[in-house]
């Protein structure tokens, strides 16, 4: 029986206009937000209104920021800490794509909240990410690429069509596949 998302919570909202990259995490090593950092230097050559925000907190919140210092984004970076339930709906919504990096991780349940907001996921190409689809519901890249995960943002925040499609189909699969109301039915019997 899959995981489940709340439908209710997490809406479909249009895509904004501006390039909003979104990371909800504990900020730990093994989560790979570094790269996320790295490759922003390389997407504001092309879209210098590129921003990361980051919603969680955790002991490399200062080696980040140092990061991000050392690349010359710290303008484009905030460190949101951990937010309520409304405040997360809010993030979801003013992004335009959701990371996640880690590659160590049992299962992916920011991604799948991602989906169910109707944005496109770039992940690792990891087993606990299997609910993205690449090509379909979002994008996978190589585990500690930062230049690959530059190239799938850019062409996310390029092609507007392509990443309003893999938010829609993202959000279907999250209807068909990890609805609490069926999975609760699924437990029930």
């Amino acid at each position: 029986i899959p995981y489940g998302v709340d439908l209710e919570l997490f809406q479909p909202t249009p895509l904004p206009d501006d390039h909003r990259i979104l990371i909800v995490s504990r900020l730990i090593k093994r989560r790979g937000i570094r790269y996320a950092i790295d490759a922003l230097q390389t997407v504001r050559e092309q879209f210098p209104d590129a921003k990361l925000d980051l919603v969680g907190d955790g002991p490399q919140r200062e080696n980040l920021r140092s990061r991000a210092e050392e690349k010359r984004v710290l303008d484009a970076v905030t460190f949101h800490g951990n937010v309520g339930p409304q405040d997360l709906v809010e993030r979801y919504r003013s992004a335009t794509v959701y990371c996640h990096l880690s590659n160590d991780d049992g299962w992916n349940q920011t991604a799948l909240e991602a989906m169910a907001s109707a944005r496109p996921v770039v992940a690792v190409d990891a087993p606990h990410n299997s609910m993205v689809a690449d090509g379909e519901t979002g994008m996978l890249v190589p585990s500690a690429d930062s230049e690959a995960l530059a190239t799938a943002l850019s062409e996310l925040f390029e092609a507007d069509r392509l990443a309003k499609r893999l938010g829609k189909q993202g959000r279907e699969r999250a209807e068909s596949h990890n609805n609490w109301a069926r999975i609760a039915t699924r437990y029930a019997g």
